[in-house]
């Protein structure tokens, strides 16, 4: 069957260049006697009968001009130079691999056919992924309604500050404390220093006790008001207030400084061992006695003196008890 095909084609090949090469109707060049209709063979086709009977009009066309017959090859055999294919069980053959995830679409904008060309690829645009911000929704809060400002409050008065103490005029005799009428609790310690007791009296009267050669010294608090002498009225009277003024070469509550030597106002001055009343003194010092300034620690001076007895000496004097030489 393979074969009648192939004569088939090859005829119909033939016939159709004679057609180009011999354009007029070959009816009308055979003779009447040649246009018989030749019978067709038992097998044959309608196509074949018919391709038959125009190649032999060719063949009848060409011996009137005297042509010779052009010889049909025959069709080479059609064989496969192809390896036949192995044979792999079924339990030997590689699984295949999954098919590939489907490509993300993509928006594709093509150019106009009128200038669409082969050489310009198209243009691929990829829509970039939705962002989404990563900040937190900001929530707008009205402000709350605005009221009038309130009326300016009056500035309180500074209270007039207090008189200085009467400057202390050595009387020749030494009192166990320095003066310290009209102070207030915070000047008292820091000129004195810190008292040895504490007491708090039935009738609100505060009284701090202080250890001096002289025996046993009070400072009485009325109202925050220092005293020495003790309230006798019922209830007791605060002194008027007062700032430390000057004594000997106290400024306000501190030593004052500036000078290099010093004297002592008042006999039996006593100096001690370091900046604070004591019961026992290092020793006194009689009225008149000079001494070399070292250095001032708040309201006591480090001095340096000659003893008859123990010769170069060294203690700390109260502000109040001296005053000073070198002008």
């Amino acid at each position: 069957m393979r074969d009648r095909s192939a004569c088939v084609a090859c005829v119909t090949a033939i016939v159709i260049g004679a057609a180009l090469l011999f354009p007029q109707p070959l009816s009308s060049a055979a003779p009447a006697a040649a246009q018989t209709t030749e019978p067709k063979q038992p097998g044959q086709s309608d196509v074949e009968a018919q391709l038959l009977r125009m190649l032999n009009e060719l063949k009848r066309e060409n011996a009137r001009r005297g042509l010779a017959e052009i010889p049909t090859p025959p069709s080479p055999a059609m064989t496969s130079a192809l390896p036949p294919p192995a044979v792999t069980p079924a339990a030997a053959q590689p699984a295949l691999p999954a098919p590939a995830a489907p490509a993300p679409p993509t928006d594709v904008i093509a150019a106009p056919p009128d200038i669409a060309s082969e050489a310009t690829p198209a243009v691929v645009v990829t829509a970039p992924p939705p962002t989404t911000s990563s900040a937190p929704p900001v929530a707008v809060v009205a402000p709350p309604p605005t009221s009038p400002p309130p009326p300016p409050e009056a500035m309180p008065v500074p209270a007039a500050p207090a008189p200085l103490a009467t400057p202390v005029i050595p009387s020749g005799v030494r009192t166990p404390l320095p003066a310290i009428e009209g102070f207030i609790a915070a000047d008292v310690q820091a000129f004195l220093g810190v008292p040895s007791t504490i007491q708090q009296e039935p009738r609100g009267t505060v009284v701090w006790h202080y250890l001096t050669p002289n025996g046993r010294q009070f400072v009485y608090f009325v109202d925050g008001v220092a005293t020495l002498t003790a309230p006798a009225a019922t209830p007791p009277v605060a002194p008027a207030r007062q700032a430390p003024g000057r004594q000997g070469e106290c400024e306000g509550v501190t030593a004052a400084t500036g000078f290099k030597s010093l004297a002592v106002i008042n006999a039996d001055t006593p100096v001690f061992i370091e900046p604070k009343f004591r019961t026992q003194p290092l020793t006194l010092l009689p009225a008149r006695k000079t001494a070399e300034v070292g250095s001032a620690e708040g309201a006591w001076y480090l001095i340096r003196f000659n003893d008859e007895r123990w010769g170069r000496r060294v203690g700390y004097i109260h502000c109040s008890d001296v005053v000073r030489q070198d002008q």
